[in-house]
């Protein structure tokens, strides 16, 4: 295996492939579904953050909105117009993680304690904002 291939998570001629063959059946193959998973775990492991308190698990919340984000627009990318579909989803997947830690962050420094039980009930539309 060559150091490239490590670096690289996912393939993304594999992920380009999976997504068109996924839009043209109109449901997600299971691939696709994997890869979206393992991108949503590559993106959150960049938010690692330290003295929040003990009393909330910002990596879970966070993981959970992106893959619900994945899961939502996986079928969004224009094929046609793109060859790439991988900064879409990782975009998404970002975005999706600093929703969480903005809501939830920002709530316990005004507030004084972590909410993130009402959270879970709320809707954010977070691709209205975002053109790809």
């Amino acid at each position: 295996m060559k150091n490239k291939d490590k670096k690289n998570y996912i393939n993304k001629h594999d992920l380009y492939y999976e997504c068109v063959i996924s839009q043209g059946k109109g449901k997600m193959t299971t691939k696709l579904n994997n890869y979206l998973f393992k991108i949503a775990d590559g993106v959150s492991e960049k938010f690692r953050y330290r003295n929040l308190g003990h009393q909330m698990n910002i990596s879970e919340d966070q993981l959970s909105e992106a893959y619900l984000a994945l899961a939502e627009q996986w079928y969004k990318p224009d094929t046609e117009k793109v060859n790439d579909v991988f900064p879409y989803y990782s975009e998404l997947a970002k975005r999706a993680c600093v929703q969480v830690y903005n809501h939830l962050v920002l709530n316990v420094r005004n507030n004084g304690k972590a909410n993130s039980i009402k959270y879970a009930f709320k809707t954010f539309s977070i691709t209205d904002t975002f053109k790809y």
